[in-house]
């Protein structure tokens, strides 16, 4: 089925734009609408997370439920690195956010028990977590990239993406500098 319209808008997100680009190949468009320089899909840039901590706020456990017990907004330590000065061991920059939370009924996934003294200590809020991560700039780089799957489709036969993506040089600096 074709259709005319003077102007397309695709917001279907980063991914499954990419996808249904790539997959409108035509005699028009034989690498795919919006593909004619073949870079269509490259230079995917990610963020890098993970270097994280987390812990309990001791002065709260056991402590009876309070007014004051609402949900606290997460800390935020914005980007510090590469700011005035750069740094000599990598490009762009990183900071740290998180979140504060009282555990809930989903502790009880890992923590084993049975009967109704169990269920009610499942009720009562849990103790409070903090945690922290780093959040940083990934360069974009042309081998991290989104294609289309050589063999995986959707139900409707259709390409999924494929996505080839791995740290640089540059974002194993990042991720030692945030370590430190």
């Amino acid at each position: 089925m074709d259709f005319s319209a003077r102007a397309v808008i695709l917001g279907a997100g980063t991914l499954e734009s990419t996808r249904i680009l790539l997959n409108s190949r035509s005699s028009a468009h034989p690498t795919g609408v919006g593909n004619s320089s073949g870079l269509l899909g490259c230079y995917l840039s990610e963020h890098i997370m993970g270097i994280r901590g987390s812990g309990y706020v001791p002065a709260r456990i056991g402590t009876e439920t309070t007014l004051d017990d609402g949900r606290p907004v997460g800390p935020y330590i914005p980007r510090f690195r590469n700011v005035t000065e750069p740094s000599p061991d990598f490009l762009r920059g990183y900071g740290f956010q998180g979140g504060i939370l009282r555990e809930n009924w989903r502790r009880g996934v890992t923590r084993p028990g049975i009967g109704a003294e169990y269920k009610a200590s499942l009720r009562a809020p849990g103790p409070w977590r903090l945690g922290m991560g780093g959040f940083g700039e990934m360069l974009p780089r042309w081998d991290n990239r989104v294609t289309l799957h050589p063999t995986q489709v959707d139900k409707w036969g259709i390409p999924l993406v494929h996505i080839d993506c791995s740290l640089g040089e540059n974002d194993k600096k990042m991720i030692a500098s945030m370590r430190a």
